[in-house]
């Protein structure tokens, strides 16, 4: 399939075959160019262009997943377009973001179980650059429909991990803690121990990476960021991507010197 995601396209592109997919357990029904659809993901095309039931009668029914992620593909597939950020929706502040953030997570998790990498590390880069603006991380709830709906290896986990592993070592005079800040740490401390007990995989990552990039966080002028994505601060600007064989990322071909970890 095209890794491209220019939302410019021919009548001839688009096609007069449409297909509909009903998403949710109340079966939302979405009528879509099969042509835009099939192109944009290896695992619409198979069903679509097969000897399936979903290419012979033209509908596929997906009852597990998100309709308003399913409604956001939609507009990426012809728009080229993540959700908006700000918007009246989602206020420029950090309550604002952690809203956003809640409708983005659903979208990655859409987009990786699609297999469609370019628009999963479109929402990747967008995440980043939303919480390191309003100084923003996962919540544990967050934290817990990530691991609960993702794979190991899967890049969000990655990130989310290495976030808790910096906050994990950032010293206390760097910042003004007051008392709401110590009981909001400390409560978070127990969610994520009992986060833990549901979802072992985290502690497996928390010790893997920091055995791996722990030493990398440590205080000092060239502390990494997780939410920057250069190579001297941060871990490089694809480092939490997925890229297939020959496939090119979104932003173009990465230069050497924005390669890191």
């Amino acid at each position: 399939m095209s890794s491209s995601t220019s939302a410019i396209f021919s009548a001839d592109d688009i096609g007069t075959d449409i297909v509909t997919i009903h998403v949710g357990p109340e079966r939302k029904a979405f009528a879509i160019h099969k042509n835009l659809i099939c192109n944009r993901s290896d695992f619409f095309s198979k069903a679509f262009n097969g000897p399936f039931k979903e290419g012979v009668d033209g509908t596929m029914h997906l009852p597990e997943d998100d309709p308003e992620a399913f409604s956001a593909l939609v507009v990426w597939i012809y728009r080229d377009q993540l959700p908006l950020f700000p918007s009246e929706r989602f206020t420029d502040d950090r309550d604002g973001c952690e809203r956003y953030i809640d409708i983005l997570l659903p979208f990655f998790l859409l987009a990786e179980k699609l297999c469609i990498n370019a628009l999963a590390n479109q929402i990747m880069d967008r995440i980043q650059d939303v919480q390191l603006k309003h100084d923003s991380l996962f919540s544990c709830s967050q934290l817990e429909d990530i691991y609960a709906n993702t794979h190991r290896g899967s890049k969000v986990r990655t990130y989310g991990v290495l976030n808790e592993i910096r906050r994990s070592l950032v010293p206390e005079s760097e910042y003004d803690a007051n008392e709401e800040d110590e009981n909001s740490e400390e409560k978070f401390l127990e969610e994520l121990l009992k986060l833990q007990e549901s979802q072992t995989d985290i502690g497996r990552d928390f010790i893997l990476l920091h055995m791996q990039y722990g030493h990398r966080f440590h205080p000092g002028n060239d502390r990494a960021d997780a939410q920057i994505r250069d190579s001297k601060t941060g871990f490089g600007r694809c480092f939490f991507h997925t890229h297939a064989k020959s496939e090119v990322c979104h932003l173009g071909p990465e230069p050497e010197d924005t390669k890191g970890a």
